[in-house]
């Protein structure tokens, strides 16, 4: 067999482990997976690896956006056809599909193209670009990653979070949000008015958010109403 390729994005290297293990905890903390490698007297914090070039580059870019100057890519060769890699767990794999919305500028117009060819699927109804789409991204991103069992279809953060009632995956309050969950915020009278995907913490995916996909981080959660805790697969 043909010989073939890894693209390995590499964030930093490091003499002193401790400065790679704080770089990792940044990465880790923005919802990034992480794995510091030894090699030549290096700690060297990489951020995964594919066997598609593309999908190498658009982590650079979103890297970059993130605050992460100059990351780079390995490449190494694979004499032999590599393993399958591993199927990341269900909350990175959203992120991932997240990704190439974040901070883009045609977001708003993507998603609402693509979320009412789910309708045309799914026979409900679809969204206009004057419709808010909090939810709708939230819930289009699960569809997407073939996890929308586990919080429900819905175009509203008030059935999402009926729904998690119902199911047990819904918590109260702000204190143990993570990675993964689906955070919904409250109106002055209490009831739910938006929808965010969770990256830990106060830091988010917010759609519907300046008129597109961004990272978001609250310097306060006064207005949560609670968490989803979907019930991921573990592979």
């Amino acid at each position: 067999m043909g010989a073939k390729y890894l693209y390995k994005v590499q964030v930093g290297a490091y003499t002193e482990k401790a400065n790679a293990e704080n770089i990792s905890k940044k990465l880790k903390q923005l919802g990034f997976e992480t794995v510091i490698i030894q090699e030549n007297g290096y700690n060297k914090v990489q951020v995964g690896a594919f066997a598609n070039k593309e999908n190498a580059d658009n982590l650079v870019a979103k890297l970059e956006e993130s605050g992460f100057s100059r990351p780079l890519i390995i490449v190494s060769k694979v004499e032999e056809s590599p393993k399958e890699e591993p199927k990341p767990n269900g909350a990175q794999k959203i992120l991932e599909l997240m990704i190439p919305y974040i901070g883009s500028k045609t977001a708003h117009k993507d998603f609402v193209y693509e979320y009412n060819k789910m309708m045309d699927k799914l026979g409900h109804s679809k969204i206009k670009m004057s419709d808010a789409w909090c939810t709708e991204f939230v819930n289009y991103m699960f569809w997407k990653a073939g996890l929308l069992k586990l919080i429900g279809y819905a175009k509203d953060s008030g059935t999402l979070y009926e729904t998690a009632k119902k199911n047990g995956t819904w918590k109260s309050g702000t204190d143990d949000i993570a990675f993964g969950d689906v955070v919904i915020y409250k109106d002055k009278k209490g009831f739910p008015n938006h929808t965010e995907f969770a990256l830990g913490g106060n830091k988010f995916i917010s759609g519907n958010y300046k008129n597109g996909v961004y990272y978001r981080t609250r310097k306060n959660l006064n207005t949560v109403k609670g968490r989803i805790r979907p019930k991921y697969p573990k592979t």
